[in-house]
C-alpha cells in the first residue's frame, strides 16, 4: 500500500485495534489484538497470554514506527493495564476526524451557536 510521503520517515507503519473487556474496577483486559504492518501486509494476531509471553508489543515502539488506530486512547490503555511498553508514535484517527469535522464546519461557527444556545437557556449571562 501506497502511503503519503510523510511516512516516508516511518520504517514501519502498523494498523492495530484490540479488543478487551473491562475488570471489576473499569480496567482493560485484553481478549484479542490484531496489528497489520501497512507496507509489507504482515499480521499479527495475540491474545492476552500472547501478549503476557511476549512481553512487548508485535511491532517496534521506536522513534522510526508509527502505529495506527481508530481510538488509540483503547489500545493505549490495554498497554498501561498490562504493563507492556507503549508505541513511540500513536496516530488516533478518531482524534484526526474530530479535528477535520470540526474545521470543515467551523470551529467558530459552533462556538457562537453553544454561546446562543447558552444564553437562550439562561446558562449564562447576556
Amino acid at each position: 500500500m501506497d502511503l503519503p510521503t510523510k511516512f516516508d520517515r516511518f520504517r514501519e507503519v502498523w494498523g492495530w485495534d484490540t479488543e478487551y473487556k473491562l475488570s471489576g474496577n473499569h480496567r482493560p483486559i485484553l481478549v484479542t489484538m490484531f496489528a497489520k504492518e501497512i507496507r509489507s501486509g504482515r499480521e499479527v494476531r495475540l491474545r492476552l497470554a500472547d501478549l503476557e509471553a511476549l512481553g512487548r508489543l508485535p511491532f517496534g515502539n521506536e522513534a522510526d514506527t508509527a502505529v495506527e488506530s481508530y481510538s488509540a486512547v483503547a489500545e493505549l490503555n490495554c498497554c498501561e493495564a498490562h504493563g507492556v511498553p507503549m508505541p513511540a508514535n500513536p496516530l488516533c484517527t478518531y482524534a484526526e476526524q474530530t479535528v477535520r469535522k470540526l474545521t470543515e464546519f467551523g470551529v467558530k461557527q459552533r462556538e457562537e451557536r453553544a454561546v446562543r444556545e447558552s444564553e437562550r437557556l439562561g446558562l449564562i449571562g447576556r
